[in-house]
């Protein structure tokens, strides 16, 4: 059963959300856009609603990148720093999750490697920057 945009905003303006663009949907994950559309209303919602995070992004003249999350240093690859940076445009944007396929492609891995392999020595790095939806798609965790 397929759910209209028209049907999702009223839905989601029933539960005082404000409805996003529906071309989020498209932007997003493709598979149950209905639901990531809701998710994505409802989390935008707590995000936008979240205390500030004090995140940054350390670039040395050596290629050395660090994340720095609330004082904590968190020293990436390369590719998984240009990951970070990715997430950490869309979060300054206001566009909250990527689509996992998107971000290797970018950092020019294979869309079939999870994104999640990149950061397969550095679990605690995962776990702390990052955020599954468990559908494809990635958010930082800030």
């Amino acid at each position: 059963m397929a759910i209209e945009i028209s049907q999702l905003d009223k839905l989601l303006e029933g539960n005082g959300i404000k409805p996003l663009h529906a071309s989020i949907v498209r932007t997003t994950c493709r598979h149950k856009q209905a639901f990531s559309f809701l998710y994505l209303a409802i989390d935008r919602r707590e995000l936008l609603n979240a205390p500030p995070v004090n995140f940054r992004i350390e670039e040395f003249p050596n290629g050395r990148i660090e994340a720095v999350k609330d004082g904590k240093s968190y020293p990436l690859g390369t590719k998984q720093g240009q990951i970070i940076k990715a997430l950490h445009t869309a979060y300054i944007s206001k566009r909250v999750w990527l689509r996992g396929q998107d971000l290797m492609a970018d950092v020019g891995s294979s869309p079939e490697v999870q994104v999640k392999t990149l950061f397969r020595r550095k679990p605690d790095v995962w776990h702390a920057l990052v955020v599954s939806n468990n559908q494809g798609c990635f958010r930082l965790n800030i």
